[in-house]
């Protein structure tokens, strides 16, 4: 298996996180995270319960789902490989934090396929 690596910013993996966590919730039938990412051309959040259920009533159907319903994590290999990357990323932020909490979600990464991965805080700088 081929490794990469990437050196980003905090604020870069958050955003990594929170993309890799809502496309692997989409993949499963869950849109809501998606839809409230969005916004109007004037910078207004659009979400609402009446545009999540629009959407569910035209896809969800054609996954094989009813509006409450979603696939798990394991349903797809990409998605639980999804998964892995966005609790391991959620865990090194949580043990970044000095005021975590042990009893929470983020207190582990769970390996949900394709193995865990491993995050680094870098520990020095350099000029590129």
């Amino acid at each position: 298996m081929n490794k990469y690596k990437i050196t980003v910013s905090k604020e870069q993996i958050i955003l990594i996180n929170r993309a890799v966590e809502i496309l692997a919730r989409v993949k499963m039938g869950q849109f809501d995270g998606m839809l409230q990412e969005l916004k109007d051309s004037s910078d207004k959040w659009i979400f609402d319960n009446d545009l999540l259920e629009d959407v569910e009533n035209i896809i969800k159907p054609k996954m094989g789902l009813k509006n409450s319903q979603s696939f798990g994590v394991n349903r797809f290999k990409e998605v639980g490989e999804l998964y892995t990357i966005h609790t391991c990323i959620r865990h090194q932020m949580w043990k970044e934090n000095p005021n975590r909490q042990s009893g929470t979600i983020d207190s582990h990464a769970t390996d949900w396929g394709g193995g865990l991965v491993r995050i680094e805080k870098q520990l020095w700088t350099s000029k590129w």
